[in-house]
């Protein structure tokens, strides 16, 4: 996080909304945005839960949202 981001941040304190700002910048996100039926949405969902962890069912739901979209 670079200086300038930290100074605007750290102007926000007062606020109580610092430390969550911190944590969003902090934390590795995906964006993702789509047009999908609600079955569509499902199956996809069930697809993914199939994977063992919470960032293997993020991973392999993100995946098969983008081939849905080609």
């Amino acid at each position: 996080m670079n200086q300038p981001t930290i100074d605007i941040l750290a102007n926000l304190s007062g606020c109580g909304n610092y430390l969550h700002c911190l944590d969003l910048l902090n934390e590795d996100r995906e964006f993702f945005s789509g047009m999908q039926s609600k079955k569509r949405l499902g199956e996809i969902i069930e697809i993914a839960d199939k994977e063992l962890t919470y960032e293997q069912k993020a991973l392999c739901f993100l995946k098969l949202i983008k081939e849905t979209e080609k």
